[in-house]
């Protein structure tokens, strides 16, 4: 028996996707079928899929999913945890045709069934269902391991498609029958995609129109530049080389010999017997030829690990914020994706940070040492009462954030000490020559040069930073005989000291 909302909800999906996308409905209205059925099972009285909106059955709804996305009570997880967030989300798009439905027909208790079971399920579902899915989907991606293809084979996939494309383009052009067409046009179809690492449906329905848009610079001959569609209907570039657009050029002469209709708009056509556009289809050709190029994973030549390898060579390269986000248009999607779904984590990164980490828990004596200086020794509530030994030169070091205009001597990665590894956001720290930090019993010259090389910010009242203070203390002989703590300790009492002054003379002009 038909169920009329499902068939009311198809012909709206049919509305929506104008592109020939029938898949799309296809697997809703599967999916949609298998919960009735088990709605039916879990409760005989529901007929329809309508008879599913109404607040009373509401815990049927939950088992029906569940049985549907295959819960396990033992272990309370989901086999099929997308399905099970699939199945909320569309009884969601549902209920939103069937009100437009109530509505038109002024059907004012059905309304009200629907607006309470809808209450109910937008509060209840994510503690019923949603969580426990979001936690399972987690759980696969973090123990997902996932192998990127070799660079060789890469190559090596390469060269098999273009060796083909020109062995094809100059059989096309002596003899250009369905097969030899069929066969330059999936080989360059495929070398393309190979090429600019982009999904196989955003190539295979290339369009003609979008193809003689195609835009052309003068500093790169080499290659021509078309915007296509992409996912979210986002434009994204497509690089063409000349040698690949010239074949193109040769596919669109051979469509009228070969019963290929002028109304067709893809790029990569094929001849139909019927109404619909056929046009070659990308994902299959990259699995035939990956297994036919002879490398040694041939299973690891698809195109979301193409697009995963490109990602992570970036990372490795460690490209800047602009790179980045120049491939990532390329690819087609935002940043955030490129770096946390794409871009797959590098070991050699992570462990760069092991050697910070032993080294902050003291566990490397004779390193790098952190004891912090305390509070009196920075900083000082009178200078009169410094008092310290001459400062002497280690080897041990003592790390602390710096300005962006610190000279490159002075900076110092976590990485460092660690072959072929990079950071994907470098983090730079100065390294000051580690002396001791007693007190030091300042002279009226010293406080003199003090209050010199730094008057603009004894004026501003503002705190010079470390690196500011250790330059001056190497352009000034006399203050060699302190570190750059003690400097510092003595700039922040002189503040402190005109700070007191003012605060005196504006409490005797008050009186």
């Amino acid at each position: 028996m038909l169920c009329c909302l499902i068939i009311l909800s198809a012909n709206s999906w049919n509305k929506k996707y104008k592109l020939q996308k029938d898949h799309e409905t296809i697997s809703r209205l599967r999916l949609l079928d298998k919960l009735l059925i088990a709605m039916r099972s879990v409760s005989p009285h529901v007929k329809q899929l309508s008879d599913v909106f109404k607040p009373q059955l509401y815990e049927q709804v939950v088992i029906a999913i569940n049985e549907v996305a295959k819960f396990k009570y033992e272990d309370s997880s989901y086999c099929a945890p997308g399905t099970a967030l699939g199945l909320g989300g569309l009884l969601k798009k549902v209920s939103e045709i069937y009100k437009i439905k109530l509505i038109a027909e002024d059907n004012t208790n059905e309304i009200t069934n629907l607006n309470n079971f809808l209450t109910i399920f937008n509060h209840e579902i994510s503690n019923d269902v949603n969580r426990t899915v979001r936690e399972n989907i987690c759980e696969t991606k973090r123990r997902k391991s996932v192998i990127l293809p070799k660079t060789e084979d890469i190559k090596k996939l390469s060269d098999y498609l273009h060796s083909n494309v020109m062995k094809y383009k100059k059989i096309c052009k002596e003899s250009c029958t369905l097969f030899n067409y069929k066969q330059l046009a999936s080989y360059l179809l495929t070398d393309i995609q190979v090429f600019n690492r982009k999904r196989a449906g955003e190539l295979e329905r290339l369009l003609i129109g979008d193809y003689n848009a195609q835009l052309s610079q003068p500093d790169s001959p080499g290659y021509v530049c078309v915007e296509i569609r992409g996912k979210l209907m986002r434009s994204v570039p497509l690089l063409v080389s000349e040698f690949n657009n010239n074949c193109i050029k040769l596919l669109l002469q051979c469509r009228s010999q070969l019963g290929i209709r002028e109304e067709n708009p893809y790029v990569f056509a094929l001849p139909s017997a019927d109404d619909r556009f056929k046009y070659i289809r990308a994902c299959n050709l990259l699995c035939q030829y990956s297994a036919e190029c002879g490398v040694s994973e041939p299973n690891l030549l698809r195109g979301t690990l193409l697009r995963k390898h490109a990602a992570t060579y970036a990372s490795q390269l460690n490209f800047n914020d602009s790179q980045v986000q120049n491939l990532a248009d390329h690819l087609g999607h935002e940043t955030k994706i490129f770096r946390e779904i794409y871009s797959q984590p590098i070991i050699k990164k992570q462990l760069s940070v092991a050697k910070f980490l032993e080294d902050a828990g003291g566990w490397n004596e004779g390193d790098i040492n952190y004891s912090d200086f305390s509070v009196e020794e920075t900083m000082e509530p009178d200078n009169n009462n410094l008092t310290s030994e001459p400062s002497t030169t280690s080897n041990k070091r003592r790390a602390s954030v710096i300005d962006e205009d610190c000279p490159e001597s002075k900076r110092f990665l976590f990485s460092e000490g660690l072959e072929n590894t990079t950071l994907r956001t470098p983090v730079n720290f100065v390294i000051p020559e580690r002396t001791s930090s007693g007190r030091h019993s300042w002279s009226d010259e010293e406080k003199d040069i003090v209050r010199k090389l730094f008057s603009k910010h004894i004026q501003t009242k503002t705190t010079p930073s470390f690196y500011e203070v250790s330059m001056a203390r190497d352009s000034a002989e006399e203050l060699q005989c302190v570190n750059e703590t003690q400097i510092l300790g003595c700039v922040n009492n002189i503040i402190s000291k005109e700070k007191r002054k003012l605060f005196s003379e504006d409490k005797k002009q008050g009186k």
